[in-house]
């Protein structure tokens, strides 16, 4: 069985129901984060979810509201849950598109802020850094990560294979055919639908975009993510919308939906 905990649904603009994006993953073997944005670490503590168990991060992208908490989660990694420092903090794998490397070190190493972290805290020693190049792939012990560019502030998407399942997570982007072949016949695609199309701004997805995502790709299962305040009171809209071309389960995401797989 493969969890999938939906911890952050929203966007920058926090709602009763909805923050920042971050999805949780549990294989049985490995335990991930989808994005790290602000709140993930509130919303682990809500879940039950061990962040020392955590062996793996993806980022798509390095907007701050994807990629907020890492800085904090790494400094929590650096301590055993006694709050004391731990003497051999476990391995954590970061993924994230080309420029990772330099994200993190301009973030940590050369801000004169947050350099402890490196200087002190050594977060180098229980990190590892995998830069994902375009069409890369990468075998995380048993765990395949696939990655394709999106049309977003040179963001990737990421589908995950395990156990003979297929999960796909868009990240924030506009229509891309990336997406729709790397999501064909999935059984889980979690993708944005940031805001209305009578509203659109910027690089992200209206409810059309993701009908034609969705008829074209097929998943077994849709959760619809990264909804800003412009939707609400108007969910049952965009699934209606959505379902338009083609029948499969939806879910309007809700921070700490869990699916089974």
């Amino acid at each position: 069985m493969i969890r999938v905990i939906i911890l952050g649904s929203g966007s920058i603009i926090p709602t009763r129901n909805r923050f920042a994006s971050s999805i949780y993953v549990d294989t049985g073997s490995h335990k991930i984060l989808l994005d790290c944005g602000p709140g993930t670490i509130e919303k682990m503590r809500h879940a039950d979810i061990n962040p020392w168990l955590i062996d793996g991060v993806l980022l798509t992208h390095f907007h701050i509201d994807h990629s907020s908490d890492l800085l904090p989660f790494l400094k929590l990694r650096a301590y055993d849950e006694d709050g004391k420092i731990a003497a051999n903090p476990t391995t954590i794998r970061i993924y994230g598109p080309r420029g990772l490397t330099n994200f993190l070190e301009q973030t940590i190493d050369h801000n004169k802020y947050y350099n402890y972290l490196s200087n002190v805290i050594k977060y180098h020693s229980y990190t590892k850094i995998c830069e994902m190049v375009e069409n890369d792939v990468k075998d995380h012990d048993g765990l395949k990560i696939i990655s394709r560019p999106v049309k977003h502030s040179s963001g990737i998407m990421y589908r995950l294979e395990v156990k003979n399942k297929v999960l796909v997570f868009s990240g924030d982007t506009a229509f891309d055919p990336n997406i729709v072949e790397a999501a064909k016949n999935a059984d889980l695609l979690i993708h944005e639908c940031s805001f209305p199309k009578n509203c659109l701004i910027g690089e992200h997805t209206s409810e059309d975009d993701l009908s034609q995502i969705v008829s074209l790709a097929k998943p077994r299962i849709l959760v619809i993510t990264h909804l800003y305040p412009a939707w609400s009171g108007r969910e049952a809209d965009l699934v209606n919308k959505v379902a338009e071309k083609f029948k499969c389960r939806i879910y309007i995401a809700h921070d700490l939906l869990e699916i089974r797989l």
